[in-house]
């Protein structure tokens, strides 16, 4: 039977009681930042990176679209039209203030173009989303629907086009996707170096219907951090260059929490700038061997992303030969990254037992993880459970009657449970493995869908991965999946990372060579992160 780890990590008790009864004060603001000074606001919000369509009928279609951010906050949205599926002049037709429309009276049979974009109060606006394409009902209701996930990658990444039709005889796909295709299905759009565009249209006794999807690409291997840390969308960066980088306690913004060792800035080995954050696994030690490092995404803790968001983590990390090729004894495998709960304002060091501060462990939590020690990374949700899934809830997708994807996104031959006995990396299988003395670097992508009951349903979870100079490669691919979200009395938002590397069950009477692991640049974004130099 497959397992999962159900693992935790040590905070003070009265984190962890808070972190289990998931209690917390008043609702946490939509993520803002002051302009300052009184000056005008001339910063337009981001883009919406996505806008999908669907008939509603013969004479309506429904639209969605991801929100978008802004400095002080977005008001609404323009939405556009224009008939037909090459359309260079559009009309506007509505200006929502939510992230949805049925747009109505339209002609069945028909075939329509959107657009939209994110407004503020100053009037700024945002870049147009994406032209989503979709045809209303004719007399024999045909219908068509396109997905790419994710709709965002860094160069040589992919993503995976859904698709399916309602009373058609035959779809033909157009733009980067070509050929006949099947009239319901799935498939991989391989590496990708440039943005490309899909169109599928299928026909039938009424007549045919059109939907169309965009996946954009962010150069790869092209930047370095203080350039990445300068792109738009990105609202943190850390390049543990010097002790302050370190410095706090639980209850305080950011900072370290020690355990048999403690974190510190290592001026030696660092991918750039003067240091990086250096963790120690001594000989004889227990699960929080090492101590761990956590910084919310925002020093006014408003930052933060519930439902219907997206946003990005990207880290680098080296690792010891010593910490890769010692099997610790007891445990389920050492985590990497931990991304959960942020703090709530008045969470303060002084204050942290107010029911507004939150540790790792809590239904939010999304953790990259070695599990069992299989020498690759692999995730899974929530230290609690929700309603569809119990708590440590693996991402390990099911393949044939008695086998499961490790690392669902990796291509033939897979990344399989079942090659424990032959081997997990080429040539017997396909997992993406560590490799000491180098910096690799990581990218978590999370986009959630809407609240339904104590979930975050139709959510989506990615994980990159990159060799030292090499362009990333998507690794895990997970979705659609309910993320836990607690309940909504709760209000709980994905606004913390923790960096460590805690083995809960390691055996402390063991002892093993001193191992290591460093990590550095560390951003946080609401776009995707081009991979580093």
């Amino acid at each position: 039977m497959l397992r999962t780890s159900r693992t935790f990590l040590l905070v003070p008790v009265f984190a962890l009681v808070l972190a289990a009864c998931g209690s917390g004060g008043g609702d946490a603001p939509a993520a803002l930042a002051a302009t300052g000074g009184g000056s005008p606001d001339t910063t337009a919000p981001t883009t919406p990176t996505t806008l999908t369509a669907s008939a509603a009928g013969s004479t309506a279609i429904d639209l969605s679209w991801q929100s978008s951010s802004d400095n002080v906050g977005v008001t609404g949205y323009r939405v556009e039209r224009c008939q037909g599926t090459n359309c260079s002049t559009f009309a506007q037709i509505a200006t929502p203030t939510g992230t949805s429309l049925t747009d109505t009276g339209l002609t069945a049979a028909m075939s329509y173009s959107y657009r939209t974009r994110a407004t503020d109060a100053a009037g700024n606006l945002s870049g147009f989303s994406p032209i989503a394409i979709a045809a209303t009902q004719g007399a024999s209701g045909v219908t068509v629907s396109l997905a790419a996930n994710p709709t965002s990658v860094t160069s040589g990444g992919s993503s995976t086009l859904t698709w399916s039709s309602t009373n058609t005889t035959s779809c033909t796909a157009s733009g980067a996707w070509s050929g006949s295709m099947a009239i319901s299905g799935s498939q991989s759009t391989g590496a990708l170096t440039t943005s490309s565009s899909y169109t599928l249209t299928c026909t039938g006794s009424g007549g045919s219907a059109s939907a169309s999807a965009t996946v954009t690409v962010s150069a790869a291997g092209s930047q370095n951090f203080a350039t990445r840390c300068a792109q738009p969308g990105v609202i943190k960066c850390v390049a543990f260059d010097a002790a302050s980088d370190l410095t706090g306690t639980y209850g305080d913004n950011s900072g370290t929490l020690s355990g048999a060792a403690t974190p510190m800035i290592d001026t030696s080995v660092k991918a750039s700038g003067a240091g990086s954050l250096k963790f120690t696994i001594p000989s004889n030690s227990p699960a929080d061997s090492s101590g761990s490092y956590f910084t919310n995404f925002s020093s006014n803790l408003l930052t933060q992303f519930g439902e219907n968001s997206e946003f990005y983590i990207q880290w680098r990390q080296r690792f010891s030969p010593e910490f890769l090729n010692t099997v610790y004894a007891g445990g389920g495998g050492w985590k990497h990254l931990i991304i959960g709960a942020g703090d709530k304002p008045g969470c303060t060091a002084s204050t942290s037992a107010n029911g507004l501060c939150y540790s790792s462990c809590t239904a939010l939590e999304t953790v990259v993880q070695n599990t069992d020690q299989k020498g690759f990374a692999q995730m899974y949700n929530s230290c609690t459970g929700s309603n569809s899934h119990g708590a440590f809830d693996g991402f390990y997708e099911r393949f044939g009657a008695f086998d499961f994807k490790l690392q669902n996104a990796r291509p033939n031959p897979y990344c399989l449970y079942s090659q424990s006995s032959t081997g997990y990396f080429p040539p017997a299988g396909n997992c993406f493995g560590y490799f000491p003395d180098e910096w690799m670097t990581f990218q978590v992508r999370i986009k959630t869908g809407p609240r339904v009951g104590d979930e975050w349903t139709n959510s989506f979870v990615s994980l990159w991965i990159a060799r030292a100079n090499q362009p990333s490669e998507l690794v895990i691919n997970w979705g659609p999946y309910n993320l836990s979200a607690w309940t909504a009395s709760a209000d709980l938002k994905f606004g913390k990372v923790w960096l460590l590397p805690y083995h809960t069950g390691k055996d402390p009477s063991q002892a093993h060579p001193t191992g290591f692991t460093w990590y550095d640049e560390l951003i946080v974004s609401t776009t995707p992160i081009a991979d580093p130099l």
